[in-house]
């Protein structure tokens, strides 16, 4: 496959999330990418900031792939609002993770 996405798979189940996320990318072929887009961080002022939070620099470090066979291309947090159910605005943090596969 050229791209292998996961956006967002995060839970509070117990989970191997990282052996979950390397399988995905074992279906990359050489010159395609794995995108891993995660929360960083809950709203600001909310209680919701579980343990599953990580920054992008936390997945690759998870993940540890070889790097004689994955080159990090991305690896950084970006901001965007978002509204509340309680309709207030906010802003969230994401993950971004994109590697590519020599």
């Amino acid at each position: 496959m050229d791209l292998v996405t996961a956006s967002f798979f995060q839970s509070n189940v117990a989970l191997d999330r990282a052996a979950i996320l390397r399988a995905a990318a074992s279906a990359v072929r050489p010159g395609g990418r794995l995108v891993v887009i995660s929360h960083a961080q809950g709203p600001v002022g909310s209680s919701h900031r579980g343990p599953n939070m990580v920054t992008a620099h936390e997945d690759a470090a998870e993940l540890d792939l070889p790097s004689d066979q994955w080159t990090v291309e991305t690896a950084d947090e970006r901001s965007r609002p978002s509204t509340g159910h309680d309709g207030q605005s906010s802003e969230l943090v994401d993950a971004v993770l994109v590697m590519l596969r020599r």
